[in-house]
């Protein structure tokens, strides 16, 4: 187990420009791994049994100039696709896209702005201030065993007064796109054509002309899955134009309400067993080709589902998938929900504390009409020091993505028996898979003699230097 962690952390050595900052690197993820509270930095310093002068030289490393986070986002997907069990339907990975909220209470932090959760639990409040992260992750296991592994998790917004700023690489676009050019890019760093599921949210004209424009440029195309509103409008084919016929051709046809169709073809509608959120379900399914999108006009093949008393209608752009398959993929989705809670609650993934002394504190109470606390942000001194705390928070969630898949490959692929034996009591234990909570368990009472066992691993050298002091200088090209 050691060595398939060093094996994941060892490839992205030639992403760092020194080795003290790639040992850093080492030991935080490590640290992620087996951090046991959602305390922030510290946590690896307890995790590890490292020495108090460590810290400084952690936060150091959060704002180093000596590695470059686009560059070690591709290396991750690479990593994955490389080693890692990738689920595939047809022949492709199956890509993943939703948004999450954490609240923030720093009045220093670049990007916390105040939003309206969605959410329908009691717990949540309506309204909070913090970041929103929009997250792309690739299903990884079989069929029973299948989990959301996070590829790339950044920040979507709050920032907007900083895209004019020299140096900066916050982009302008709205949260749909972003995700769309998100979906792209993991798909061309897999290096393969994906599917991607995604929840009616996404169903846009915007989003759908960027992964149309995308999938006209590259053979790494993009398959979107999702569902449509109960007032979705769709459009029939247009009819072909008669020889002689004066005007240019028709760009649709005519109007339909799809949720019509449920009582207009009830009799078409095919009996099916579909295995849906861990069980076969008997369901009927109407499947219809149709335009969507005005001005777009993209042909989509509409799934209509009856289920349980429940009405829903799934989309997909890939018109040559089964509508059997289409109703098993986005049953799927729900799986990056629950990466985000055991990222939250497990792994302290947005449990950062970074902020600045330049800028102003935020007001809580500050109207729209008012100023954004960046606008005041005029030196280019403060600029540099408010994106090299916002690249700090986004390295943050990036290492907690790289631990966060470490440790659902080890749940996916290793023995479940042998670990079941030294995992911790349950009144419930799962059936397919240990939790990746277990997991975490479970490597924090073998971990070290792991380490003790193999004193000439190159993870053994790397945290025993950190934990004896030779390893807490600060990393060269700070910025």
């Amino acid at each position: 187990m050691v060595d398939f962690i060093w094996k994941i952390l060892k490839s992205f050595r030639g992403e760092f420009t020194n080795v003290l900052a790639f040992h850093w690197f080492v030991v935080i993820v490590t640290g992620f791994v087996l951090r046991s509270d959602l305390l922030g930095v510290t946590d690896v310093i307890r995790a590890l049994a490292l020495r108090p002068e460590c810290y400084e030289a952690m936060i150091h490393f959060f704002r180093s100039a000596s590695w470059d986070l686009r560059c070690l986002r591709v290396c991750w997907c690479q990593t994955v696709r490389k080693y890692m069990p990738l689920f595939r339907v047809n022949g492709h990975p199956v890509l993943l896209g939703d948004e999450t909220m954490q609240a923030k209470e720093g009045r220093r932090m670049p990007g916390v702005k105040k939003y309206h959760q969605h959410s329908q639990t009691q717990s949540k409040a309506t309204y909070i201030w913090g970041h929103m992260f929009g997250c792309v992750g690739v299903l990884i296991g079989s069929v029973g065993k299948l989990v959301c592994l996070p590829l790339l998790m950044l920040l979507h917004d709050g920032l907007r007064s900083s895209v004019d700023w020299d140096e900066s690489n916050v982009s302008d676009d709205s949260h749909i796109l972003q995700t769309a050019k998100e979906q792209c890019l993991a798909a061309r760093c897999l290096g393969e054509e994906c599917y991607a599921l995604l929840d009616r949210y996404f169903l846009s004209v915007p989003f759908l002309r960027e992964i149309k424009e995308w999938n006209q440029k590259f053979q790494e195309k993009v398959w979107v899955i999702t569902r449509a509103k109960g007032n979705v409008l769709a459009y029939q084919q247009p009819p072909v134009k008669a020889p002689g016929q004066r005007g240019r051709p028709r760009k649709k046809g005519d109007k339909v309400k799809v949720s019509d169709l449920f009582e207009e073809k009830a009799d078409q509608f095919v009996p099916a067993s579909v295995e849906m959120y861990g069980r076969e379900q008997e369901l009927k399914y109407l499947c219809v080709d149709l335009l969507w999108g005005r001005g777009l006009y993209q042909p989509m093949r509409f799934v209509l589902v009856r289920y349980n008393h429940t009405k829903c209608i799934l989309v997909s752009t890939d018109l040559s998938l089964a509508a059997t398959d289409i109703i098993r993929l986005y049953s799927y989705r729900v799986k990056i929900e629950g990466t985000f809670r055991t990222m939250k609650q497990q792994l302290g993934t947005l449990a950062y504390h970074f902020w600045t002394k330049s800028m102003d504190k935020i007001n809580l109470f500050r109207k729209k009409t008012d100023p954004d606390p960046l606008d005041n942000v005029v030196s280019e001194k403060d600029r540099t020091h408010v994106m090299l705390t916002v690249r700090a928070m986004e390295m943050y969630t990036f290492l907690s993505c790289i631990a966060m898949g470490i440790l659902q490959t080890i749940s996916v692929e290793f023995d479940r028996e042998q670990i079941a034996r030294e995992l911790r009591y349950q009144r419930t234990p799962a059936q397919k898979r240990p939790s990746e909570a277990n997991i975490m368990e479970y490597l924090r009472r073998s971990f070290f003699v792991r380490l003790d066992q193999n004193p000439l691993h190159e993870l053994t050298q790397i945290i025993h230097k950190a934990q004896h002091g030779k390893n807490t200088q600060n990393p060269p090209n700070v910025a």
